[in-house]
């Protein structure tokens, strides 16, 4: 690793159809090269990888004066083909869906499709639209279509219960709105399947005979126009879902088939164990989820969890595999040691859960991380003073297995971290992840005290010092882990005095036909588009 290294200027050509890229690299290493680019004002929410492999910048333009609209944020999708950000360019409406507000947006092979809805306050009714959005042209005026099943009263509509789900293949979209019931009712969800071709072949509505609190869902896959499965997981008493910090705890697995009009539901009870988090993957021949498990409702995890299903939404296969001991004693010691300089708090979640689900030449990979969130109370607590309350949000521990069809775990790996921001949602916490043929790597905010001056890692026996986000302490760790060996190795790659901005991990996106792995640094309202190439 070079920590003083000479700032070489290497060409980097990443080369494909739609996607060329030219630029120098502002960093070498052995086996990567780093690249941030000019800072530009912009206010960047995602990238995304097209199914032809066309990278896709989503901004949100938001001013004063739309604080005082329902149409208070602007969208713009647009394609990118160097390393400058696209000024915004925000879609309007017109014809149905004019004055509506987008609320929710998924990729349809290269076109974006997006969801809607206007309040008619004297007709008392809320419509949802639906359109499809060409980053490709230069007119960012779009026509909407209106779902006549999505038709709601306007007082009890909640647009943070609608939202769309991208299908495995693309092929498909669902968008689907989870009914705002009583907490003891059962859970209506209405639900439009929208095509490729941006048209709608199907519009349900179907009950789940559990109330909202008593489950979660995992996954809506669609076959065909007649065929669909909904995956979903779920607690006997939902009162597990009310204690230990508002953890989720679920002890059954519940596919419901929805099939010529049909419905028939599996449930797979998880052999007196409950499943903490969890996440689905779909390959052409089966349904995958894997996450993790514990024994009690204590909040300390015992292992990995994988199930297979097939298209019908019958299991297949169910195993459980434990962490070595050396693994779970240290990170119940220190996951409540790494937050443990909380006081006159209220902890409002604390858990591990997964950000990564990959499959690799008939082999798993499962990456999760421990997540916390609290409040800290500040004032005197009197009447007429000011009371300030904080959120605080913890990103601590990773830990990385590799297991096989047969459910064997072939080994695991802990990436000891401690990440903390406040009233900022954890924007520069968390790491991207990128896979190659040989190995897995990650990358994440740290400190340079945890280095020495060759850029090694310094706290292999001890607590690592807190992540730091100022020019003098932050650095971009690099964790790289062999995929067959689970041999793992960590340095200190990228400084913020060298970069001149700060690593946004959770807006990363890979080109592994390229090798290539887009990444955003941020410094105050500015962004700039950077790559990590592999070699």
């Amino acid at each position: 690793m070079l920590k003083h290294g000479l700032h070489i200027l290497s060409f980097i050509i990443m080369c494909s159809v739609h996607f060329n890229l030219f630029a120098q690299a502002i960093k070498d290493y052995e086996h990567i090269s780093i690249y941030f680019g000019e800072h530009t004002k912009a206010n960047v929410i995602g990238l995304e990888r097209t199914s032809d492999n066309q990278l896709l910048c989503i901004q949100k333009k938001t001013s004063f004066f739309s604080l005082f609209s329902k149409k208070n944020a602007k969208f713009s999708f647009d394609y990118i083909d160097n390393y400058h950000l696209p000024k915004s360019r925000p879609i309007k409406f017109f014809g149905n869906g004019n004055k509506t507000q987008l609320v929710d947006f998924s990729l349809l092979k290269n076109r974006v499709l997006g969801v809607s809805i206007s309040t008619q306050f004297l007709k008392n009714k809320a419509q949802v639209y639906y359109h499809y959005i060409d980053p490709s042209v230069t007119t960012k005026n779009n026509h909407g279509f209106a779902l006549e099943g999505f038709d709601f009263d306007y007082k009890k509509i909640d647009p943070s219960r609608l939202f769309l789900v991208e299908n495995y293949n693309q092929e498909y979209a669902t968008l689907m709105y989870f009914s705002n019931d009583r907490k003891e009712d059962f859970t209506t969800i209405n639900y439009a399947l929208i095509n490729n071709n941006y048209s709608t072949t199907t519009q349900r509505t179907f009950a789940v005979p559990y109330v909202k609190n008593a489950f979660y869902p995992l996954d809506f896959i669609v076959i065909n126009d007649s065929s669909q499965l909904f995956f979903s997981a779920h607690s006997a008493n939902s009162q597990l879902n009310n204690i230990l910090n508002k953890n989720k705890y679920f002890d059954k697995i519940v596919a419901t088939q929805i099939k010529n009009d049909e419905l028939n539901e599996w449930v797979f009870h998880l052999q007196n164990k409950y499943l903490v988090s969890a996440e689905t993957k779909v390959n052409e021949n089966e349904i995958l989820i894997s996450g993790l498990y514990t024994s009690f409702i204590d909040g300390k995890i015992e292992g990995a969890y994988f199930s297979r299903f097939d298209f019908e939404g019958k299991l297949l296969a169910e195993h459980f595999m434990p962490y070595p001991n050396h693994i779970l004693n240290y990170i119940n010691q220190k996951e409540l040691e790494a937050i443990s300089d909380n006081y006159g708090t209220t902890e409002e979640q604390k858990m591990y859960e997964v950000i990564d689900f990959i499959e690799i030449d008939n082999h798993y990979l499962l990456t999760t991380e421990f997540n916390a969130k609290e409040y800290r109370y500040g004032g005197t607590d009197a009447p007429g003073t000011t009371n300030i309350v904080d959120t605080y949000y913890w990103k601590t521990h990773i830990l990385v297995s590799k297991f096989n069809r047969q459910g064997q775990l072939l080994w695991c790996q802990l990436v000891p971290k401690i990440q903390r921001s406040i009233n900022d949602y954890g924007y520069h916490l968390s790491a991207s992840t990128y896979c190659d043929t040989s190995n897995y790597h990650l990358f994440f905010n740290d400190s340079k005290a945890n280095y020495n001056e060759e850029g090694a890692y310094n706290k292999v026996r001890e607590l690592p010092n807190r992540a730091q986000f100022n020019t003098s302490l932050n650095t971009i760790a690099h964790i790289k882990i062999n995929i067959k060996s689970g041999q793992m190795m960590r340095k200190s790659i990228m400084e913020r005095e060298e970069s001149k901005t700060i690593f946004v991990p959770q807006l990363s996106t890979s080109f592994t036909n390229t090798q290539v792995q887009m990444i955003i640094g941020r410094k105050g309202k500015k962004y700039s588009l950077g790559s990590i190439t592999f070699r």
